[in-house]
């Protein structure tokens, strides 16, 4: 489900980003255009995180 909600996302950016879950954490990689894009990465992935630590390690491209 937590692949499928990236999956899903409007956005073509998000849908690029990598999701892993490693140990307890949820780590999101990649770049993305903008702030908003990148809190929105990780507001998607928040429904489906079971308790699991989000480490969001998105890159904001300038």
């Amino acid at each position: 489900m937590l692949l499928d909600a990236i999956a899903a996302s409007p956005y073509p950016s998000i849908r690029r980003l990598d999701v892993n879950v490693d140990g307890g954490q949820i780590v999101i990689s990649g770049s993305v255009e903008s702030f908003f894009l990148k809190q929105l990465a990780q507001e998607t992935v928040k429904p489906h995180s079971q308790g699991d630590k989000i480490v969001n390690c998105t890159t904001v491209r300038q």
